[in-house]
């Protein structure tokens, strides 16, 4: 069972996240912006280098455990935790994952006590799966955002979407 990150331990990520950054741009931001566009493409290309190869070794890890049904899915479940973690949880909000021989699944609990509950069927196709498991927890971060009204637009019952009212405010305020 995972819980929320408490204000502290936010304010900490959030420091360590700026010290990153401020490195970053330290290193990349050069007077000459013929320069600095030399060494950010230089850092995004090492950044999507440890992405594919943090990738391709999870799939040959998937590949590696397709025989056996349950170790498949607790590989693909780690990966989906990994995810989960990315996600800027609300205080007081848990979740429990699981994954068994059909699939993985999460259930999401408010401080109220009301569960939502979801999950994927695996396929046994490391590609498919791990798309599978990023949708899941994309899926999650969206409910998160509308149990929290994070969201910036709104639904009509007639399924147009239109800004909330306080980007509607925003935006008419921007105009005059």
């Amino acid at each position: 069972m995972a819980v929320g990150k408490t204000k502290l331990e936010q304010e900490k990520l959030r420091k360590r996240k700026l010290a990153e950054t401020l490195e970053v741009i330290e290193a990349t931001g050069q007077e000459s912006e013929k320069k600095a566009a030399k060494w950010v493409i230089e850092v995004e290309k090492e950044r999507e280098k440890k992405e594919e190869k943090a990738k391709a070794e999870l799939k040959e890890k998937l590949w590696g455990s397709r025989r056996k049904k349950i170790f498949y899915n607790k590989t693909l479940l780690n990966f989906f935790k990994k995810r989960l973690r990315t996600i800027d949880w609300p205080l007081l909000y848990k979740y429990k994952v699981s994954s068994n021989e059909k699939g993985i699944e999460i259930e999401v609990i408010t401080p109220q006590g009301v569960k939502y509950a979801k999950g994927i069927k695996t396929v046994g196709e490391p590609e498919y799966d791990l798309y599978g498991a990023f949708i899941l927890a994309l899926q999650t971060e969206n409910l998160l955002d509308k149990l929290e009204h994070r969201l910036a637009y709104q639904r009509t019952k007639s399924g147009i979407i239109l800004p909330n009212k306080k980007e509607s405010e925003k935006w008419t305020k921007k105009r005059l």
